[in-house]
């Protein structure tokens, strides 16, 4: 039979848990922002010049081509990664 104690102990043990992991996980997300937005700013630089008719689209076309979304795989897998 469980007391009211018990209970209580049980509870503060999973809020400390929650807490802990809820830091960790936004650590994860602080440390991976520079490399999400690094990726963010490369993407739309490059999407802003695709629809041009010129070497510029081309250039851009290409990096997009050439990227297949590794800038974006690196920063997604840096914010999944298990501390």
């Amino acid at each position: 039979m469980t007391t009211d104690k018990t209970t209580q102990e049980d509870a503060d043990r999973f809020m400390r848990q929650d807490v802990a992991e809820f830091n960790g996980d936004n650590a994860r997300l602080r440390d991976a922002a520079p490399d999400m937005l690094e990726a963010l700013k490369w993407y739309a630089e490059k999407l802003s010049h695709v629809r041009k008719n010129h070497s510029e689209g081309n250039a851009a076309r290409t990096a997009l081509s050439d990227d297949c979304g590794k800038r974006a795989e690196i920063a997604i897998a840096k914010a999944e990664a298990q501390s």
